[in-house]
């Protein structure tokens, strides 16, 4: 059923996802397996996002630049390599 509610989430979803579609990443030049968020204004962008979606602009940038595996051992997280989580998009 809907309601005014789920459909303002929603909404703040798709704004969210339209954010994140101009935030612009870069490789880090001091650690290639890093990704950083060009500056200027697709930092806005990021910002934006985060606050859209209640979270933390640092915590969102960690989750889409990084990744996590789960071995035997316990998890493994690490950068995703030059980027590639934006580039699988």
């Amino acid at each position: 059923m809907r309601t005014p509610s789920k459909d303002l989430s929603l909404l703040q979803v798709v704004a969210a996802l339209l954010h994140l579609g101009n935030v612009e990443f870069v490789t880090d030049p001091s650690d290639h397996e890093a990704c950083l968020v060009a500056p200027g204004a697709p930092e806005q962008h990021l910002d934006a996002a985060a606050a859209l979606l209640g979270v933390e602009a640092p915590g969102l940038l960690r989750a889409l630049t990084t990744r996590t595996r789960m071995t035997p051992d316990g998890e493994l997280c690490g950068g995703t390599g030059a980027c590639a989580a934006v580039l699988k998009a």
